[in-house]
């Protein structure tokens, strides 16, 4: 984003696109830059990275524990960026057939949660 800003002089709205685990460098953008971001699709992306190891492992706390220590408790919830950008347009997919983001795993459902 900076590149597109600083080197070609982008000074315009733009839209950021994500599919997948891409939906959460789309989600950061749009947080991170909401005067630039107008536009955002999620395209059967996921919402809290959480929700994704308890609906896979069945709430196994041991799994979840696990999880969190290897990621160093890092915690990724992409509704929060796109909660706090009110003024950029929203369009989020699902698949609820998706066996990797199911419903409840998806951005729509975290954002709808909020």
């Amino acid at each position: 984003m900076q590149f597109l800003v600083n080197r070609l002089r982008v000074n315009g709205p733009i839209g950021v696109y994500g599919r997948s685990i891409g939906g959460i460098s789309a989600a950061h953008l749009a947080h991170k830059f909401p005067k630039i971001v107008k536009v955002f699709v999620g395209d059967r992306t996921l919402g809290v990275v959480d929700n994704i190891i308890k609906q896979k492992v069945y709430n196994n706390s041991t799994m979840l524990k696990i999880y969190r220590i290897m990621s160093c408790f890092w915690r990724i919830d992409n509704s929060i960026g796109l909660s706090n950008n009110p003024k950029c347009f929203k369009i989020l997919t699902f698949d609820e057939n998706d066996e990797v983001f199911d419903c409840f795993c998806s951005l729509h459902h975290a954002v709808a949660a909020r």
